[in-house]
């Protein structure tokens, strides 16, 4: 367990004490730790414990942890020691271009991005011996600067407020104490560390005076505080100096939370404890008023007396510091201001999924940035930061790569629209509250029409939509993007149509290069006859369709595959002109499937990873309707729980075919729990037995009609009573389905090895298949059926 005896409680300043739960990196345990003076209590998140909570000044930032939630350290102690020594060599070069040319190609561009924080740490460590210090790293990131100080023999201590930043710094670094929490409320006891250092870090903080006096105040008499890399701006410069900065910076127009301070906000808690300290200062790229003759740029790295600051108040550029403590401040310690809204574990909590991530985060969005006029007519670093350059009076206003706006729909508004274009063709999805909505492709400078269903968001509920470009290539200009006419409207929403040619450049575009327009070609070729389904099952679904009378009508295809490879949709779509939606996430199947779908335009195509989470915001964003008739359900994973979503959902599609662990004879009840990380691996661990399909679809409304090998088909009950479809029992269906099928063996070879389950009682084919998976043990739910 982390030391916290030198830790604070945030609110009241008391004592902290952990309670007696075991715990792994991987748990989040609420309410682990208790302040003894107040009764306040904080959470432990991967390992890490986590002194502080998330209010509303804190959205933008939480959006930034959202969008990179699933983002993993790149390093490890070994790659660190490599990286930093080879930016130790090149800095101890004397020829410094040499020895970029020498060095692989991988790493010679990255040295002089890091190295002028490098050299700025240097200079401003200097002889400062750190064996044996206790460090103290604020901002600390993933410890990439936080390991430069382990390596020199300190004892470091990393805070950071991300809980993302943490779990993988945690876990690639564990030498470093880490700790979640927020600069301008530290969770330390004062005079706690001998050393502060705040790399590039000063000008991301929520509140610079508060952190610079938290700094001061956990650090001995004698110690140093050591900030560099942070950009400032002149005094007399106003916010709109630094929006017309980053109007054009690709990394905040992607969510990262910069700022450009001014000096005084930098050095105002300097000059109230001015006696305390010793200050030195540092300026690199210097731009400003140096003399009364005018501007003068100063590149190099140079060292002013802090007696210079009224002249440097007048300038621009970098600034670093090494701040000397003579004696303690004496300022009390900050608290944390306003009321905690969102505790850290329950943020960590929605970070393992982006779409519930961003869901949730939308809800919890200040009222000033939900439902902004648009194109609008101020710059806003709100907006810079989801993605919106400034407004420049026009109708329609420029994005990079990605823009969000944050929505809240009345109850008769079911449609968002609006019109997107860009300098060449490019390939745009949306996102409905993280949830793929849709997908267009549009040509170069020639305005396409989007239409988004918001049927399934609630009414006056905040939700986020966001634009993406696909594969954006290089360089900045071309990642630009024109967006204008956004509305919302009780305008009715087909899917969105992608054209016969785009789709054969989709297809292009995905497709492996090798052999790719002659394998492409063939799989055209064959979808334009016979039936490619697995044992027959397309033409069972054809008889179904036939005694419901189903015509002319519309399919949703979950996990559609290449297209035509065992489906059963394709003869509805080619030869019945079936309306509806294709999806699939892998991007070669994709390919395929949108090349041969060229010639099925009345067919949507998604390329989406479908998930419980997300089922029923990808069916209203492409207009599906709520009674299809015809869903077809083979996603080998967490089928199950994807179909009682989409039933929850309202959806009551007329037909459904579901695929099934044939495997698993009644009564077995056996689910893969969702699990949205899970692969099949191509053995027997996937989906759902009969049992678990039927006991799940059935409550719905719905009757069994017919068991055919490995799929399991479902009609709603007042269709198959017009019909004459009876209601099999589950035993029945499998027996004549399956079990009994005289082609069984053959038709399903590599299942040999669990047969014998089908010729076992109850409780020791339980036990087989307990066995059989082991290595899945806690991941699946297996147990004998009562009602089966």
């Amino acid at each position: 367990m982390t030391d916290i005896s030198d830790c604070r409680c945030i609110a009241c300043g008391g004592a902290l004490a952990a309670d007696g739960r075991e715990a792994s990196p991987d748990d989040i345990l609420a309410e682990r730790y208790r302040c003894t003076a107040c009764g306040k209590t904080y959470d432990e998140v991967w390992g890490v414990p986590f002194f502080l909570e998330y209010d509303r000044d804190d959205f933008t930032g939480l959006v930034e942890i959202a969008a990179n939630a699933g983002d993993k350290s790149p390093y490890t102690p070994a790659g660190l020691d490599y990286l930093l020594d080879l930016i130790a060599g090149y800095h101890a070069a004397a020829d410094k271009p040499a020895f970029l040319a020498a060095t692989d190609a991988t790493h010679a561009p990255w040295i002089p991005v890091r190295y002028p924080e490098f050299a700025e740490t240097e200079r401003l460590i200097g002889g400062e011996p750190w064996a044996g210090k206790k460090v103290l790293d604020v901002g600390a990131g993933l410890g990439f600067d936080a390991y430069r100080h382990v390596r020199a023999g300190a004892q470091v201590t990393a805070v950071e407020h991300s809980p993302v930043l943490t779990r993988e710094g945690r876990r690639t670094l564990p030498m470093i104490r880490w700790f979640g929490g927020a600069a301008h409320a530290l969770p330390f006891a004062d005079a706690s560390f001998d050393a502060v250092v705040a790399n590039a870090a000063v000008h991301h903080f929520r509140d610079i005076p508060g952190a610079m006096d938290e700094m001061l105040r956990v650090l001995r008499p004698g110690g140093v505080l050591i900030t560099t890399g942070d950009p400032y701006r002149a005094d007399r410069d106003g916010e709109d100096v630094e929006l017309a900065v980053f109007n054009a910076h690709p990394d905040v127009l992607l969510g990262v939370n910069e700022q450009i301070p001014r000096f005084c906000d930098i050095v105002r808690t300097l000059v109230d404890v001015g006696d305390c300290i010793d200050v030195q200062i540092f300026t690199q790229n210097l731009v400003g008023e140096l003399t009364l003759k005018g501007r003068e740029k100063i590149p190099e790295l140079r060292e002013w007396r802090f007696a210079d600051r009224t002249m440097l108040a007048n300038m621009s550029g970098s600034l670093a510091m090494k701040i000397r403590l003579k004696r303690a401040t004496g300022r009390p310690a900050r608290r944390q201001k306003a009321p905690g809204l969102l505790r850290a574990a329950t943020v960590a909590s929605w970070m393992e999924s982006q779409s519930e991530a961003m869901a949730k985060l939308a809800a919890w969005a200040p009222p000033e940035v939900v439902n902004r006029p648009f194109p609008g007519a101020q710059p806003d670093r709100f907006e810079l930061l989801n993605g919106w350059q400034a407004p420049t009076n026009t109708q329609w206003r420029q994005a990079y790569r990605r823009a969000r706006w944050y929505l809240k729909r009345a109850a008769h508004e079911t449609a968002a629209s609006f019109e997107i274009r860009a300098s060449h063709a490019r390939r745009f999805e949306f996102l409905l509250n993280g949830a793929k909505a849709g997908e267009i492709e549009v040509e170069g400078d020639v305005w396409r029409s989007v239409d988004l269903s918001l049927s399934s968001l609630p009414a006056e509920a905040t939700f986020a939509l966001e634009l993406r470009m696909i594969d954006p290539p290089d360089g900045f200009e071309n990642g630009l993007f024109q967006v204008r006419r956004r509305k919302l409207s009780a305008k009715a929403v087909a899917a969105l149509p992608i054209a016969t040619r785009m789709r054969r450049r989709l297809a292009h575009m995905l497709y492996p290069r090798n052999g790719r327009d002659s394998e492409l070609e063939r799989h055209r070729a064959l979808a334009t006859f016979g039936d490619h389904s697995y044992a027959g099952e397309a033409g069972a679904i054809r008889t179904l369709v036939e005694k419901l009378r189903l015509k002319d009508g519309y399919a949703i295809d979950i996990a559609a595959s290449d297209g035509v490879t065992q489906s059963c949709t394709l003869p509805l779509f080619r030869d019945g002109g079936w309306r509806g939606l294709a999806v699939e996430y892998d991007p070669n199947k994709f390919a395929k499937l949108a090349y041969a779908y060229a010639a099925f335009p009345q067919v949507a195509l998604a390329k989406c990873k479908v998930s419980p989470e997300n089922i029923v915001a990808l069916l209203g964003a492409h207009g599906s309707p709520l009674e299809p008739d015809f869903v077809n359900l083979d996603i080998d994973s967490y089928d199950l729980f994807v179909m009682k979503a989409m039933l929850e959902g309202g959806y009551r599609p007329k037909l459904v075919s579901m695929e099934i662990n044939e495997k698993l004879p009644p009564p077995l009840y056996f689910t893969v729990l969702f699990d949205e990380k899970h692969v099949w691996r191509e053995d027997h661990f996937f989906g759902c037995s009969a049992t678990a399909a039927s006991e799940t679809v059935k409550p719905f409304g719905y009757v069994l009609a017919q068991l055919n090998y490995n799929n399991a088909m479902f009609v709603e009950a007042s269709l198959a009573a017009e019909a004459g479809i009876d209601d099999l029992p589950i035993g029945a269906a499998y027996a004549s389905g399956y079990r009994d099928r005289a082609d069984r063996a053959i038709v399903f070879p590599w299942n040999r090895n669990v047969d014998k389950a089908l010729d076992l009682p109850p409780d020791e084919a339980m036990s087989f298949f307990n066995e059989h998976f082991r290595d899945y043990a806690g991941r699946y739910e297996l147990h004998i059926s009562k009602s089966a």
